[in-house]
Order: structure tokens, then sequence, then C-alpha cells
């Protein structure tokens, strides 16, 4: 019978090109793909990125069957005739014909991938802006840092409002010291400590404050992927601003295609459905191309939006174009990270106290009226 390359042989009347146990790895593959290789490589030579293949089954091929394809040359070396190859080989040969196999499969998945990854990443960077926003107008943050102030001011230098007189200088406090009240216990009680004075202040004037700020809040409180009280994860902001870079790259991969291997994707004769491969890539680049710098434009007003909420917060000041003195590496992206952590460990750790408070009234000393809220610490 016919013969491929050399240390091909011949089982029951057919060529094999791959050892046993490749080949049977490559069957299962195989019978993993919904559709037909011949149908994928027509698809892959054409470019036809409308065609109703989905993401998951381009990732199943990327992943599973274009590894080992990438390592058996001798399929691509074979010039016998096709059918005299088992059903294995037969089935793959379509596909490792195809030249720059890697990068058509890798560019037609790109293309299925853009809607949800250009939807998630509007997604995220929508979340980013909107926490900006909250963080700034909500009424029920205000109202708590207002009680930080007026009991830290008293806990720290006896003055109980800012018209107390006396000479005493009232003062502001860092955003991360909300986290240290819980470190400032009473004298005769180490169980009470400031959050739990904060509490008293406002429990009986505002018993839904908690609720509210959950809602006023409800993006600080949330991962950008949508997981409810988890928190922002460390690095989520530096990783959007990957993933808005990625989503570049990719479309920059595209146009490298293009520029570098245009030949490999000239066909002879007019395609008998829309236009030809080269085309089918230059548009996609320029699609692509277009949300990208929408999706960059948001993020860096995003992040900006993110360094000017420090700035109202007077926990960091910009240089005199407005953009972080250091610029946007690495440190700039945790500073703004760690804002929003305290925020959000703040605002759990107050709904801890204000629950002890609540539910324990002899412990802290409660009438069955309510305190007062010009009640000290």
């Amino acid at each position: 019978s016919a013969r491929g390359p050399a240390g091909a042989c011949s089982t029951s009347g057919k060529v094999c090109l791959l050892d046993d146990r490749r080949a049977q790895n490559l069957a299962i593959v195989l019978r993993q793909v919904s559709m037909k290789t011949e149908e994928l490589a027509e698809v892959l030579r054409w470019m036809r990125l409308s065609h109703p293949v989905t993401a998951d089954e381009l990732e199943h091929v990327c992943d599973n069957l274009l590894p080992p394809l990438l390592e058996s040359p001798e399929l691509g070396e074979y010039t016998g005739p096709t059918e005299d190859l088992r059903s294995v080989e037969r089935q793959l040969l379509p596909l490792v014909r195809l030249p720059r196999l890697k990068a058509r499969l890798q560019t037609l998945r790109f293309s299925k991938s853009i809607p949800l990854q250009h939807r998630s990443l509007q997604s995220r960077i929508h979340s980013l802006q909107a926490a900006c926003k909250q963080v700034r107008s909500s009424p029920a943050l205000r109202r708590v840092m207002g009680t930080v102030l007026r009991v830290g001011n008293y806990l720290n230098h006896g003055v109980d409002a800012p018209d107390a007189g006396g000479g005493v200088e009232v003062r502001g406090f860092a955003v991360e010291s909300l986290l240290k009240l819980r470190d400032f216990r009473a004298a005769q009680s180490g169980e009470v400590h400031a959050l739990h004075c904060v509490v008293l202040h406002l429990l009986p004037v505002e018993p839904a404050l908690p609720t509210q700020l959950r809602a006023e809040l409800r993006n600080v409180l949330e991962l950008p992927g949508g997981q409810v009280g988890a928190g922002p994860a460390e690095g989520w902001i530096s990783d959007l601003r990957d993933a808005v870079g990625s989503f570049q790259s990719e479309t920059d991969l595209v146009q490298g295609e293009i520029e570098r291997f245009a030949d490999c994707y000239r066909l002879e004769g007019d395609a008998h459905e829309g236009p030809g491969p080269l085309a089918v890539l230059q548009r996609l680049v320029e699609d692509a191309g277009e949300l990208a710098c929408g999706l960059e434009a948001d993020f860096d007003a995003a992040r900006m939006q993110a360094w000017k909420l420090l700035e109202y917060f007077g926990e960091r000041r910009g240089s005199a174009d407005g953009q972080p003195p250091g610029g946007w590496g690495d440190e700039t992206y945790q500073t703004v990270e760690a804002f929003f952590s305290t925020i959000r460990e703040f605002v759990l750790s107050l709904e801890d106290c204000w629950k002890d408070v609540r539910d324990q009234p002899r412990k802290f000393r409660l009438e069955a009226g309510g305190a007062s809220p010009s009640r000290r610490a």
C-alpha cells in the first residue's frame, strides 16, 4: 500500500502515521468536537468568523487537539492518497495542511470571544466608576465618618464638637485609621472599643443605617466579577488594566498576521461566501481596535476618577497635571485598591459592632429608651 514519510507503517491495509497511543488520544479528542474537521478546516481556510462554531469548541481544539498536531510533523509530510490513511489521520489531514493553523485558530477564537470580553471589561470598569461615585456621595458614610470624627476627637483631645472652645484643634483622620477603632478599647472593659462608641451614638437616631450603608456602597462590597459581600480582590484594578491591555494585544496579533504572513492567507479564485481571508482579518482588526480604544479611554477615566476620590478624602495629592506623582505604576494601583479595601472592611466591621450593641444592650449599658446621640465614649 502507499506509504507516507519514513516511519509510517501499514496495519490492516491502512497507513499509520501516528503511534497507537497518540492516535487513540487524538481520536478521543475528535469525538468531543461537534463539527467535522473538514468543515472546521474550511472555516479556518476562509476565516469565516460568522460561522456558528462556539468559543468553547475552539478552546477545546486549541487546548487539546492543536498541541499534539503541532508535534506530529509526519502528518503534514504525508503525500500519499488520503484514502490509504486510518480514520484518525484522515480526519486530521485537512487541518494540518492549513498554513498558520495555530494563528488561524487563535484568531477565530478571539473573534468569538470579543462580545463577551468587551461586555465583561465594560462591566468591571463601570463597577469601579460606580464604587467611586458611591463612596463620594453616600449620605450614610458621611454620617458615620462625622460621628467617627466626633468620637475620635473626644477620645484623643477631649473635644466633643467643633465649637467646644478651649483653643484645641479639631482634627480629621486618615481613612486607614477607621480600621484602628476596634483597637482603641475602654480601660474598664476590654470588650468595648471605640467603634462600639460610634455605634452607641448612631443606633438610637439611625437604626437602619447599616442597611442604608450597604445599599449605598453596594459596588464597594462586591468583587468586579459580581460576588456579593466578598469585597474587592487584591490587585483587582491592576488586573483590570492588564485585561484591557490584553484585548488590545490580541488585536495587535491579528494585525501582525496581516503584515507578516499575508501570503499564507491569499487564496486563488473567488470565495463563494463573502470576502476573502485577508479582508476578513482587516475588518476584524478595525472593529476590535475601535473597541479596544474605547475600553482604554473608559479605564483611564475610571482610574482618574478613583485617584480624584483619594484626593477628595485627603489621602493623596496629584502632580501639577492631576496625575499621580509617580504615574500609574503598581504602587499607585495598590494605593487605590487599599482605599476601597479599607472602606469595605470598615463597613463590615461596623455591621458586626452594630449587631453587638443591638443584641446585647445591657452589656453596652443601653437604657430601654435608647442612648442619647450626644453620649460620650
